[in-house]
């Protein structure tokens, strides 16, 4: 990251608890992050786990509120948020996840995904939250992550997604909260542009998906 320069953007992908982000920020000039672009998956602006009405605390945040803290008080050259309001809805299914499955005996990363996840399932991942009942038969657990990924790989389009830019902080306690008056401005996508979501996550899928099979 320290050699980010006009010349020489980054884009940072974060998709974890940002304890060693924010030990990073401790120790880079200010004047670089004018160079990095962050993409994350965190927060919870509007809508929280299961698509409750009330914000959640997010995982990623609450870890480690200190780091999380330093992380959206960065002055970065552009940061898109990925928040469970839109994350919660990133599962896989139906014909999209049928052709990923009918590619495992041509393509070797096919194959590792549906091994990885097939073990992951049985060894306890069958009994982690999701929108949609899955297994690897039918479909996938969410995939927080991967719209994070997504925006970075669509930047500057943030295709499918409603983004709106939003002062936010992090508070004490660990939640995500629009304040005006302290908050830093953040490209968050809240919602889908279809009034059903899985219609957006579908054609997400799709495209993901098939950067697999065609890798």
């Amino acid at each position: 990251m320290q050699k980010a320069n006009p010349d020489n953007i980054y884009n940072l992908i974060e998709i974890s608890p940002t304890t060693s982000l924010g030990h990073v920020l401790q120790r880079l000039q200010p004047e670089t992050l004018k160079y990095i672009r962050l993409f994350a998956m965190a927060g919870s602006i509007y809508h929280g786990y299961g698509n409750s009405s009330q914000p959640s605390k997010e995982y990623n945040v609450v870890v480690d509120i200190r780091a999380a803290q330093m992380v959206f008080n960065a002055s970065w050259a552009y940061f898109a948020l990925a928040p469970l309001d839109t994350t919660i809805f990133m599962q896989f299914y139906g014909p999209e996840w049928q052709t990923f499955l009918s590619f495992r005996n041509q393509s070797k990363y096919v194959q590792l995904v549906i091994d990885s996840y097939t073990v992951w399932y049985n060894n306890g991942g069958k009994y982690s939250g999701a929108m949609k009942p899955f297994n690897p038969d039918n479909g996938t657990s969410t995939m927080y992550d991967v719209l994070a990924a997504f925006l970075a790989a669509n930047y500057p389009r943030a295709y499918t997604m409603v983004v709106q830019e939003l002062p936010l902080v992090v508070t004490q306690d660990g939640f995500t909260k629009v304040d005006s008056v302290l908050g830093k401005q953040i490209n968050a996508s809240v919602a889908f542009l279809t009034s059903d979501p899985y219609v957006s996550t579908e054609l997400i899928g799709i495209t993901v998906l098939d950067a697999i099979i065609y890798s």
